[in-house]
């Protein structure tokens, strides 16, 4: 035995026995017994406070025959067109709570019945905030169903989808449509009143007994059910055919997969590949990394990402007025401040952080093993010390940050979000920092000047 079981063990993977227990899983749930999924509630209603009640204007009379029984009888007055009887249970506890009966699907009523009424109106009235004050028994809302009766029919079944609210309480309240929906949630009285008769004497003499109230409920419809088994199956099926065919395929996409990328930073870079080997990855005028001398971080940065998920950001830096600048101290002053801000940027760079001129006033610093926030925190550091260097005349600059993070499997996602991020912080009024996931900016108050 021990033997067969070690045999098993090395010949299922996790997978396969994960199936094993899905299928045994499945056919208990298949065969499991309807009443399992059912839950019922029965209320003690001889335990409870009792009211019989009619109506004041008509020669409408009602009496116990029974009180511990909870047997009445009901003489209407057919002469006055709204005479009525009826049976008040207040079901409130000891901490005048009521009960929640919205979970419920279906209330049953047993009862015997002598008599000539057609219908009998039971009223489940909810307690709630919006409408009902303590010193008003009426605000409670009137959930009311009409069920047909026959002296033959002792057991009456009904939905709980059958509930309306009473047109006439919606309008002596003026409920808003809003809030005219029925509702179950904490019920204080369940009411039973006469309903429609056939009798055409002055007087139609009914006794009634109610001998049990109860409610059940569905767990899970079998339809639901069966749908969420087959949904189940359908995904373990699809995941199974993905993942082989993943394995199957892995070696060889991974050298076409690696390929690709590197085509697609080349495209990004716009670089051509006879060029590669001839240009310096050095800029010329800063010192710093210049757009060939950073693709490579950006491949490393990329693989990174792809294989292990390390994450990778990106920081777009742009001068704030760098044109006024050229235009009103000329080209020589605006290179020493593009020297300048440089500096800035390469005392920064460590093991994961580089810096490189992307063009013009334009900064690239590609942030290896760095979250968004990390990256964000970097950009509002140089930000600050650019705002606060001093440079060559007594001038002052400001620069503008994009930052984004790979999210997505295209580098040019990253540098669209980053590109995005610092369009958003430009117009915002410049020397600020702003991430791809801002969708307002954090500094509304900043006065807006022009680009």
């Amino acid at each position: 035995m021990r033997q067969i079981k070690s045999y098993l063990c090395r010949s299922l993977g996790s997978f396969e026995a994960a199936l094993i227990v899905l299928a045994i899983l499945s056919l208990a749930i298949v065969f499991l017994p309807k009443s399992w999924l059912v839950y019922s509630f029965t209320l003690d209603h001889k335990s409870l406070p009792t009211l019989l009640m009619k109506d004041s204007k008509g020669d409408t009379k009602v009496s116990w025959l029974d009180k511990q029984a909870q047997a009445w009888s009901c003489t209407l007055d057919m002469d006055y067109q709204n005479s009525y009887c009826s049976l008040l249970l207040t079901v409130l506890d000891e901490r005048w709570q009521g009960i929640d009966l919205s979970r419920f699907d279906q209330m049953r009523v047993r009862l015997n019945y002598k008599g000539e009424m057609k219908t009998l109106r039971v009223y489940l009235r909810n307690r709630h905030p919006r409408y009902f004050t303590a010193n008003d028994e009426m605000s409670t809302k009137y959930n009311m169903v009409e069920i047909s009766l026959s002296e033959n029919v002792t057991d009456i079944a009904f939905d709980m989808k059958n509930f309306k609210t009473a047109d006439w309480w919606i309008a002596q309240r003026n409920i808003p449509p809003k809030e005219s929906y029925p509702e179950f949630n904490d019920i204080i009285y369940i009411e039973f009143q006469t309903g429609t008769r056939n009798n055409k004497e002055k007087y139609s003499e009914n006794i009634i007994q109610v001998e049990e109230i109860s409610w059940k409920g569905q767990l899970i419809t079998d339809e639901l059910l069966y749908r969420i088994l087959a949904a189940i199956w359908i995904v373990v099926i699809i995941y199974r055919i993905i993942q082989k065919t993943a394995e199957l395929s892995s070696q060889l996409r991974k050298n076409q997969r690696y390929q690709e990328e590197l085509k697609s930073i080349n495209k990004l870079l716009n670089v051509k590949k006879e060029q590669l080997e001839a240009q310096a990855k050095t800029d010329h005028l800063t010192g710093i990394l210049n757009r060939l001398g950073i693709r490579q971080i950006l491949i490393e940065g990329f693989k990174s990402w792809k294989e292990k998920r390390i994450p990778f950001s990106l920081i777009i830096v742009d001068l704030d007025h760098f044109k006024n600048i050229n235009d009103t101290y000329g080209h020589d002053i605006g290179d020493k401040i593009l020297i300048a801000c440089a500096e800035v940027l390469k005392e920064k760079t460590n093991s994961d952080i580089f810096a490189s001129r992307w063009g013009g006033e334009e900064f690239l610093i590609a942030c290896k093993n760095t979250e968004l926030e990390s990256a964000r925190e970097i950009a509002e550091t140089l930000r600050i010390t650019l705002q606060n260097k001093s440079l060559d005349r007594g001038i002052k600059i400001t620069a503008s940050f994009g930052v984004s993070s790979l999210e997505v499997p295209f580098l040019t996602n990253a540098f669209k979000d980053a590109d995005e991020a610092l369009y958003r912080a430009k117009s915002w009024g410049r020397n600020q920092v702003v991430t791809a996931d801002q969708m307002v900016s954090p500094h509304n108050t900043r006065s807006k000047e022009e680009a």
